[in-house]
């Protein structure tokens, strides 16, 4: 009898183990498939090419991501404002961008990528930037949502020319409507490049910082999305895979 009635406790409890950790687990899988990435909409983090194939540095990075941890339902590439809405919004998802002022209060800093992008001033080929100083009076094309530095950002003396996308703000400086471009300077210099232009033929770049590029992610994911997301970039990162991504583009 007593066997018995070991065997339907133990009975009841397994079920009661299968019937809680049920939900817990659909979850989490609920968690893994609904969660997007997003890569912001600039040349050379995400964008489609003449041909239409679609591309970028972050971009393809955070497909390894994706494919490797099996986390995550798609990868949009959104403009800057669309970004900013998903923000707003309180919409979970997974990006690659700059640890810097801007960013750093709004996400996870799950893992850095291994590459630092360094922001600036990149001038046209009769201008000269030895200090900030030399800002003054000169116009400035700036890409929509671009972080500087706090001081270029909320220096409103200067002249700033709003432009939506980099390629757009390089092609400003090349027709000399605009005297320079302030933004990341290796994705500036890698545009120059695509354009056909010199890498030579623009001045020399005022740099303000360096940041530490990383995978944010929106606060709120469980420790097992987390921990799975950053263990998958380290290993792609050690395999190699993540560096020669990069050394496409930069």
């Amino acid at each position: 009898m007593k066997k018995k009635c070991s065997s339907v406790y133990a009975s009841v409890i397994l079920t009661l183990v299968t019937l809680l950790t049920f939900p817990l687990t659909c979850l989490a899988q609920e968690v893994k498939k609904n969660l997007d990435m997003v890569t912001l909409g600039q040349i050379p983090y995400g964008f489609a090419t003449p041909e239409g194939e679609i591309k970028g540095a972050f971009y393809e990075i955070l497909n390894e991501i994706m494919v490797v941890s099996k986390i995550g339902d798609t990868n949009r590439i959104l403009p800057f404002k669309r970004v900013l809405a998903r923000i707003r919004a309180d919409k979970k998802f997974c990006t690659i961008a700059a640890n810097d002022d801007d960013n750093a209060p709004l996400f996870d800093l799950v893992e850095p990528i291994g590459f630092k992008m360094v922001t600036g001033v990149l001038p046209g080929p009769t201008i000269e930037l030895n200090d900030y100083s030399n800002l003054e009076g000169i116009s400035i094309a700036v890409p929509l949502g671009a972080f500087i530095s706090d001081k270029f950002n909320n220096d409103n003396a200067l002249i700033k020319v709003n432009s939506s996308k980099y390629d757009n703000a390089i092609k400003m400086l090349k027709s000399a409507r605009v005297d320079a471009v302030a933004g990341s300077i290796p994705a500036l210099m890698y545009i120059t490049k695509k354009q056909g232009i010199d890498k030579d033929y623009f001045g020399k770049p005022l740099l303000f910082k360096s940041f530490d590029v990383y995978l944010l992610c929106s606060y709120g994911l469980s420790p097992e999305v987390r921990s799975s997301l950053k263990k998958t970039l380290i290993e792609l990162k050690s395999k190699g895979k993540v560096q020669q991504i990069l050394d496409a583009y930069f």
